[in-house]
C-alpha cells in the first residue's frame, strides 16, 4: 500500500472528478501574462502544462483579471475580452492532455493596483472605499452602486469565457485583500450603503458575484472561492466573522472554499507566502476551523511541502484537499514521484523566499533549487562517454555531476572536507534554515543514484589530475572567507563565521560580528539561540542583509532586538584589540572591550587555484560556482550555483 493513500485518491467536488488531492494554486509569478495586454504567454503555458503532467489533479490559473484595471501586476493575464478565449483554449487543451483539471482564477486587485512601476503607467485604482493600500499609497476611486453592478457583471462574463475556452472551473479571489475581500472586510469597508456596515452588508458584493458567475456557467461548472480565514491585521476580518460568512457564501453557489491569511500591509503581508520561519501547514488550523462550518470541501494552503504532512493533514479529517504553490514550482513532478513511492526523488523547496525578491524587483521568477521552472530540459545521451572529474562537492559540484552521471559520463566528485555540502553545510546550522539540510541530502541522493563515485577527505592536487586520467574536469571548490585588512586581524580571538557555524570554533559568550550581510545576521542568530550574553554586528553599508529577502530580515531583525542583540550600521571599523573593537559610525568613535571573540563575516573569495595548475594537463576544465573568479563576488545565493552546474552537466 502507498504511504500516500489519502493524499493520491480521487476525489469529486462539485461536476468534477480529480485524480488526486494535489492542487497547484494561483499564483502571482511575473511571466505569465504579456505586459498590459492580458495575453498569456507561451512560458506560462509550459508552467501550466508541466505540473499537469507532473501529476497535479487540479491547476488554478492566476490571478486572472476580469478588467484592466482590476491588475495585480504589469504581467498579469486577463479574461476581459473575447480576443482572449483562444489563449486559455492552448491552455486548458495544455492541461488536459495530462489528465489535469484546468481552473480559471478570476479576479480584481481593487486598491491593491499597481503603482509606482517604472515603465508602466499606474492604474486607477478602485474600492469599497476611499482608503489607500498601505504598500502601494494611491487613495482609490470609491465605487458607485453603478459600478459595482458593472463589476458583478463582469465577473460572471470572465466565468463565461473561461468556460467557452474549454476550463473546467472557475475560482473567485475572496482573499489577500484585493476587491472582493475589501468589501468582506471592515478594515477596508466604510460603507454605509446597502454595500457596507454589518457583516452580511458587507457580503453582499461577493455573493451577487457569486450568483452571477453561477448563472452565466450553469451548475455542472466548478465554481470555488478562495478568502483570508483572518486578515490579521488591526481591525480585519476575524475567523470568527468567516465562520460566519463562510456558509452563506457556499449556499449562494460554491463547490470549494480555499482558505489562506493576510492582506497587504507590514503586519501581515507574507502571512500569505510564508517563508522557512514560518510552521508548516501555516493556514491548516485556519482551514480546518472553516471547514467545521462549511458544507462543500476545503483546500488548505500554506507550507504544505513534504507529501508524509500532506497525508497526515487529509487524514485528520478536517480539510479534503491540499495545494502546494512553490513545492510545485520546486519540483512539477512531485505527485508522480509520490504515487512511485520515490519521495527521496522529490526536489525540496526551501521557502528560502528567492523567488519573491525577483518577483518583487521584476527580475522575473527564479527558484534556487529549479533552474528549469517553465520546462524541464531534454537530457540527451552523450554522444561520447568520459571520464570526468568534479572537485568539490557543494551543490554546484553535485549537480553537475548529477546531470554528467545521468548522461552516460563516468564522474568522480572529490572533496578535501570530510563531509559533502560546501558552504550549504554551514547555511543549514542557524536557527529555521533546517530545511537547506532536506535540500542537500536530495543533491547528494541523486548524484549518488545516476552513479556518481563520492571521496571526501580528498584534496584534489595536479598530481591528482595525473593519476586520474580524466577527460574533463569541473572545478566546484566554492569560496572560502574574506580576511579584511584591518590592524589586528591575525589576534587569535578572530575567528570567522564559517568556523563558527561548522563547530570548529567555541566563540564564547561576548562577540562582536564584523559583517552584516546574510552570513553575519545569521550567526548573530546562531549565537543568540544559544544565549550568548553580549552580540554586536558592525555592518559598514546603511542597511544590513539587503541581499536577501526583506521578509527574511524583518524576522531576524524582530528575533535579535528582542534579545538586546547591537546591530550597528554604516560602521568603519579602525582597529581589532587585544579583547575588542574600535569603530567608527556616523561620525562617533566607539570601542568595546571585555569580547570573548571577534568573528568574520565579510564575505566570500574565490578557493580556486587548481585550473591554472592542471591548464596543460587536461584540455576540457570548466570552473563554475562561488570557484569562478569573474562571478564569485555576485553570489548571493546557490541560485546560481546549482544552475551553472545542471547547464555544465548536461552539456558537457
Amino acid at each position: 500500500m502507498n504511504r500516500f493513500e489519502k493524499l493520491l485518491s480521487p476525489i469529486k467536488i462539485g461536476s468534477l472528478e480529480l485524480r488526486n488531492r494535489i492542487v497547484l494554486p494561483a499564483m502571482d509569478l511575473g511571466f505569465i501574462g504579456v505586459p498590459m495586454m492580458g495575453n498569456l504567454t507561451q512560458e506560462g503555458i509550459d508552467f501550466y502544462e508541466a505540473r499537469a503532467k507532473g501529476g497535479a489533479a487540479m491547476i488554478i490559473a492566476g490571478a486572472v483579471a476580469i478588467d484592466p484595471k482590476g491588475i495585480f501586476t504589469p504581467v498579469t493575464p486577463g479574461i476581459w475580452s473575447d480576443d482572449l478565449i483562444s489563449d486559455y483554449k492552448r491552455l486548458a487543451d495544455a492541461v488536459h492532455k495530462y489528465g489535469a483539471k484546468l481552473v480559471i482564477q478570476i479576479a480584481h486587485s481593487g486598491r491593491q493596483a499597481p503603482q509606482g512601476i517604472p515603465e508602466f503607467p499606474p492604474i486607477d485604482a478602485v474600492a469599497p472605499s476611499p482608503i489607500p493600500c498601505p504598500l502601494y499609497k494611491a487613495i482609490p476611486h470609491e465605487l458607485t452602486v453603478d459600478e459595482i453592478q458593472d463589476l458583478v457583471e463582469k465577473f460572471g462574463e470572465a466565468a463565461k469565457r473561461a468556460k467557452e475556452a474549454g476550463a473546467d472551473g472557475v475560482e473567485i479571489h475572496g482573499a489577500h485583500g484585493y476587491l472582493i475581500a475589501e468589501f468582506m472586510s471592515p478594515y477596508s469597508n466604510k460603507r454605509f450603503d446597502d454595500y457596507g456596515g454589518s457583516t452580511a452588508d458587507r457580503l453582499r458584493f461577493p455573493l451577487e458575484t457569486i450568483k452571477r458567475v453561477r448563472e452565466k456557467v450553469g451548475s455542472d461548472f466548478y465554481v470555488g472561492f478562495r478568502l483570508s480565514g483572518e486578515e490579521l491585521t488591526p481591525g480585519g476580518t476575524s475567523l470568527r466573522e468567516t465562520r460566519a460568512m463562510v456558509p452563506i457564501l457556499v449556499e449562494a453557489g460554491l463547490d470549494t472554499v480555499s482558505v489562506s491569511a493576510g492582506v497587504y500591509n507590514m503586519l501581515s503581508y507574507r502571512t500569505f507566502m510564508p517563508l522557512h520561519m514560518d510552521p508548516i501547514g501555516t493556514h491548516y488550523d485556519r482551514a480546518a476551523s472553516v471547514s467545521e462550518v462549511c458544507k462543500v470541501p476545503v483546500i488548505a494552503v500554506g507550507r504544505i511541502k513534504d507529501p508524509l504532512i500532506a497525508e497526515t493533514l487529509l487524514q485528520e479529517g478536517k480539510v479534503d484537499l491540499v495545494a502546494m504553490g512553490r513545492q510545485l514550482i520546486t519540483d512539477p513532478e512531485l505527485p508522480n514521484k509520490a504515487a512511485a513511492g520515490k519521495p527521496e526523488d522529490i526536489r525540496p523547496c526551501i521557502s528560502c523566499g528567492l523567488c519573491l525578491v525577483y518577483l518583487g524587483a521584476q527580475l522575473g521568477f527564479k527558484c534556487e533549487l529549479n533552474p528549469y521552472i517553465f520546462k524541464e530540459p531534454e537530457v540527451v545521451q552523450a554522444a561520447q562517454a568520459k571520464k570526468i572529474l568534479v572537485v568539490g562537492g557543494g551543490p554546484a559540484g553535485l549537480e553537475a555531476a548529477a546531470y554528467a552521471a545521468i548522461r552516460g559520463h563516468q564522474v568522480t566528485l572529490m572533496d578535501k572536507a570530510e563531509y559533502l555540502g560546501g558552504q550549504w553545510r554551514l547555511a543549514a546550522m542557524p536557527p529555521h534554515k533546517q530545511e537547506i539540510s532536506v535540500a542537500l541530502k536530495y543533491l547528494v541522493t541523486q548524484a549518488q543514484k545516476a552513479g556518481v563515485k563520492l571521496e571526501t577527505s580528498k584534496e584534489v592536487t595536479p598530481r591528482t589530475i595525473d593519476e586520474f586520467e580524466a577527460d574533463a574536469v569541473i572545478i566546484a571548490t566554492g569560496g572560502e572567507p574574506v580576511i579584511p585588512p584591518i590592524p589586528g586581524v591575525d589576534n587569535p580571538k578572530v575567528i570567522t563565521a564559517w568556523d563558527v557555524l561548522a563547530g570548529k570554533a567555541f566563540a564564547g559568550d561576548k562577540v562582536a560580528i564584523i559583517g552584516g550581510g546574510q552570513v553575519g545576521l545569521e550567526t548573530a542568530d546562531y549565537m543568540r539561540e544559544r544565549e550568548a550574553s553580549q552580540i554586536i554586528v558592525l555592518e559598514q553599508l546603511e542597511a544590513c542583509g539587503t541581499t536577501i529577502s526583506p521578509f527574511v530580515v524583518m524576522d531576524m531583525m524582530e528575533r535579535l532586538t528582542k534579545w538586546g542583540v547591537r546591530v550597528v550600521t554604516s560602521a568603519n571599523i579602525e582597529q581589532i584589540l587585544d579583547d575588542g573593537i574600535r569603530f567608527t559610525a556616523k561620525g562617533q568613535q566607539e570601542t568595546v572591550t571585555g569580547l570573548d571573540s571577534i568573528i568574520l563575516a565579510a564575505g566570500v573569495q574565490p578557493s580556486e587555484e587548481l585550473s591554472e595548475k592542471i591548464k596543460d594537463k587536461v584540455a576540457d576544465v570548466h570552473v563554475i560556482g562561488d570557484a569562478n573568479k569573474d562571478v564569485c563576488m555576485a553570489f548571493k545565493n546557490a541560485l546560481e550555483a546549482i544552475a551553472e552546474g545542471a547547464e555544465i552537466g548536461l552539456k558537457i
